[in-house]
């Protein structure tokens, strides 16, 4: 059975969204989601490769109407990004910036799954990044939930 070869689209904001990546902290943000896609054996769409100013990922702004639109007429299955800082998710509580991840969403629910260069808990999909962290989020509050009732319980 041959498997269908992913096509990938690129997004990199501006350089003050990124985090530094390990061992590659001189390589600009484009040329590490080219060679993300190469490793990971994704088709580049040329014309697919979007460059962000300081608008918000859910802005309006042309060239992100742009992307949502390719996304909507499938014209890419992965979309790649230095960090998911570059979409406005910041750690270790994402899930705080509603606007963005309501706009990672709405990839996902078109197929179109968002990696980032950036391995975080051994995942490079933004979607389990944000649901691990969730995850642990909810993990170390029941915890210290529990602490609390068995320290009042003494």
């Amino acid at each position: 059975m041959m498997t269908k070869e992913k096509r990938a689209a690129i997004y990199v904001g501006p350089l003050s969204y990124e985090v530094p990546i390990p061992d590659r902290r001189l390589e600009a943000p484009l040329e590490l989601c080219r060679q993300y896609c190469a490793e990971h054996g994704y088709r580049l769409v040329e014309q697919h490769i979007y460059q962000g100013g300081n608008e918000p990922f859910r802005s309006n702004a042309p060239h992100l109407v742009r992307l949502r639109t390719a996304v909507l007429q499938r014209q890419f299955d992965i979309l790649v990004v230095p960090s998911p800082e570059t979409l406005g998710l910041f750690w270790p509580e994402p899930w705080l910036s509603l606007s963005a991840t309501l706009a990672i969403y709405e990839f996902y629910e078109q197929q179109v799954c968002i990696e980032s260069v950036v391995e975080r808990d051994g995942y490079h999909d933004v979607e389990k990044q944000i649901l691990k962290a969730a995850l642990t989020f909810v993990t170390l509050h029941l915890q210290a939930k529990a602490h609390s009732s068995k320290k009042q319980q003494e």
